[in-house]
């Protein structure tokens, strides 16, 4: 049986566009394609499992550049990118891959989970997002490498970037593990301990770039079990004790690798040239980080039901009196097809669809107790 069929991994993708202080935030939603029901099978023959792999690694790349050309931009534009495997994805084919695409001083933050459902007879799911700045404005972003952190050069991604315009600086960090300078796990019997010294990690990057726990405005942790889901909930409440918490949209009930019990993806906001960031709540379920020349709202999680999640979603914009021009991102894990596309329409007209990016969950997922599980980046200036 032949599978040489040309790869539509942009069936379903959708980009959104957010203006942002003189720049462009590019977010590239539901990038992927199904893989051919024969090849599904771990069974089937590993040379044309291996070569379908490949094809896709290099569609995928490709309509990042192309997406990103698009907007003016180029394959070093990407700061942050995520990926959810699915039932057949080659990391280290398409680690080589990409290690060509970008130039050898930069690489984007990128997480890699097995967050995505096999149901969904996908090979990848990729959310990402590049910065593009208009011309004139001051602009720099970087790979960075915190001293907290490992080196990453062999797996073809940055421990860090930094998007500095506007009076701030971005930091995203890829998913951070508890490894030492040579990738071992640490705390391989100990899950509390190490789930304490990933987010201490984190809490040292964001201090290094001249922040504090407080300028960590999102996380997005994995773990294996809903043990470690309520272990991180405490050591969260004890790290940020008397700071403003990050919002959390927890990942749990996927495999992991024997004695690891986290990764934690990282996302917030810092001075920058003099320019301080000014952090508040807004309620509790979303926070607002003003820079000079523009701010940003974090919000959720939101749990329930399709219709409850974007009703608290939908009246939180409304509030703000938040356009849908201005919601750059929706990232949304859904216990089926059906409920995702229930939340969308849901949101509608306060939020365009295509910024919504939606992981049908793993049936291990809790998803909050709830159908779906979500959080929003917004623009509320």
């Amino acid at each position: 049986m032949s599978f040489d069929e040309p790869i539509d991994v942009r069936r379903d993708m959708k980009v959104k566009v957010t203006p942002l202080a003189g720049v462009r935030r590019v977010d590239v939603n539901q990038l992927g394609a199904a893989v051919p029901e024969p090849l599904r099978d771990r069974q089937a023959p590993a040379e044309d499992r291996k070569a379908w792999a490949a094809r896709h690694d290099e569609a995928l790349l490709d309509a990042l550049d192309d997406d990103a050309a698009a907007h003016g931009g180029d394959f070093n534009s990407f700061a942050e990118w995520t990926t959810m495997c699915g039932v057949l994805y080659d990391f280290k084919d398409i680690n080589a891959r990409r290690r060509d695409r970008f130039s050898a001083a930069y690489r984007a933050a990128i997480s890699t989970v097995f967050g995505l459902a096999p149901e969904a007879g996908l090979g990848a799911l990729i959310q990402a997002t590049a910065y593009v700045p208009d011309p004139g404005v001051r602009f720099a972003m970087a790979a960075w490498q915190p001293e907290a952190l490992y080196d990453t050069a062999s797996m073809a991604l940055a421990p860090a970037v930094t998007v500095r315009f506007g009076g701030a600086a971005q930091v995203y960090l890829s998913g951070v593990m508890d490894w030492d300078a040579d990738r071992r796990q640490l705390h391989g019997d100990d899950p509390r301990a190490q789930i304490r010294s990933v987010l201490e990690r984190i809490i040292r990057c964001f201090e290094q770039a001249g922040g504090s726990a407080q300028d960590v405005v999102r996380l997005r942790p994995v773990v294996p079990t809903a043990d470690c889901l309520a272990i991180l909930a405490e050591e969260v409440a004890g790290l940020w004790r008397g700071a403003l918490p990050p919002v959390v949209l927890p990942i749990a009930g996927l495999p992991m690798p024997a004695g690891q019990y986290a990764e934690i993806q990282a996302y917030g906001i810092v001075g920058d040239g003099g320019a301080a960031v000014e952090h508040r709540a807004l309620g509790d379920a979303a926070r607002a980080a003003a820079a000079r020349d523009f701010e940003l709202i974090q919000a959720g999680p939101f749990a329930g039901s399709a219709a409850d999640a974007a009703g608290r979603l939908r009246r939180l914009l409304a509030e703000r009196d938040i356009p849908a021009a201005q919601v750059a991102n929706v990232m949304l894990f859904a216990r089926s097809d059906e409920h995702a596309r229930a939340f969308t329409t849901a949101l509608a007209p306060r939020v365009d669809p295509a910024s919504v990016h939606a992981v049908r969950a793993r049936a291990e997922n809790p998803l909050g107790g709830g159908d779906v599980l979500a959080e929003a980046a917004i623009v509320a200036r």
